[in-house]
């Protein structure tokens, strides 16, 4: 751990450690020779991308967990098929005030805030486009909500009949 001024001059050293290495040809990672003018050479290249897109999962997979694992619309699972959702659709305004930076940096920012879930919550990427589509409202939550109105229970004293109506 160091104090500020010691991870300000320890950065600035980095950064000055990364310039030369680039100008004199050198991988950033490995002081290697390289071919291009990139700072690290394709095999640094390929491990650091492989690095990040493991972090990123597991990221991924810390930020489903943590609103619940699965749509709160449908109850999809696949975490492939899952986003963060801004329950007061005010999403365009967020990503404006965050300068744009999604994916890793939003999930970076939801663990920072302590996964606030009165602003958001995990949705299934149909959800998402259907409630954007449908004016903030999910057609399956629609549906549901049909269904339920419609929903017939008859009693004759000994027992009850239950059916929906679909006219």
């Amino acid at each position: 751990v160091h104090c500020d001024i010691c991870r300000v001059k320890s950065a600035q050293q980095s950064k000055r450690r990364r310039i030369t290495l680039k100008s004199i040809g050198l991988c950033v990672s490995c002081r290697g020779p390289k071919k291009d003018s990139r700072i690290r050479c394709n095999d640094c290249r390929r491990k650091h991308r492989e690095k990040g897109k493991a972090k990123t999962k597991a990221l991924k997979a810390e930020i489903i967990k943590e609103y619940g694992g699965c749509c709160v619309c449908c109850s999809e699972q696949e975490p492939f098929l899952l986003t963060i959702d801004h329950v007061k659709n005010d999403g365009a305004k967020h990503r404006k005030e965050m300068k744009d930076q999604g994916g890793w940096n939003f999930y970076r920012w939801l663990r920072k805030k302590n996964y606030p879930k009165d602003r958001y919550q995990l949705l299934c990427f149909s959800c998402n486009n259907g409630r954007y589509l449908n004016g903030g409202v999910c057609p399956h939550q629609e549906t549901r909500e049909k269904e339920t109105k419609e929903h017939k229970t008859y009693s004759d004293g000994v027992g009850s009949l239950s059916f929906f109506c679909f006219n």
